[in-house]
């Protein structure tokens, strides 16, 4: 595929008019045999998700890992409140930008991010997460970024990290 990674979505001169994608690729190419499984919903959930924009990565990969709700057969929570107890976590300060993202490990920030991600939908509404993915970008400075998050959910980052570690502790 021209990538290190066994699964990714394609795009390319991705365009938005009135909130359509406007796009000449838009497909998805992945390994699949006994060990990768890709084809699914967390690579259908980037496509499906292009009409409301380019997302930080820390909320697009936890949307897609969220859709799927397991990896590798393990339910996101449970891997994620393991992590907890392992003091392996990233600090979601840290998975806010983007290029701290190749830095990280993949079995942990993948659970991580999606489960955050379903906390953040189940406990505050789909409503409020729409509207923060939307409105976070890649290009905007970290800084920008946080504010968005706390004037949607009127918290800072790391106050929402608390009460989900909370959540997923119990």
């Amino acid at each position: 595929m021209g990538d290190d990674s066994p699964g990714n979505s394609i795009w390319e001169k991705f365009e938005s008019t009135n909130g359509i994608p406007k796009t000449n690729k838009f497909e998805i190419h992945t390994v699949y045999n006994n060990d990768c499984k890709f084809i699914g919903e967390h690579e259908d959930t980037h496509l499906l998700s292009l009409p409301w924009g380019l997302s930080i990565y820390l909320f697009c990969e936890g949307l897609a890992q969220f859709m799927e709700g397991n990896l590798f057969d393990r339910d996101i929570d449970e891997i994620s409140k393991e992590l907890l107890r392992q003091n392996k976590l990233y600090s979601l300060l840290k998975l806010v930008d983007n290029n701290n993202w190749n830095k990280v490990e993949p079995p942990i920030i993948y659970p991580q991010t999606g489960s955050f991600i379903r906390f953040l939908i189940e406990s505050y509404s789909l409503k409020k997460f729409k509207n923060v993915y939307q409105r976070l970008s890649r290009l905007n400075s970290y800084e920008n970024n946080l504010d968005i998050i706390k004037k949607v959910y009127s918290k800072k980052l790391d106050e929402l990290e608390k009460e989900w570690k909370m959540k997923i502790n119990k």
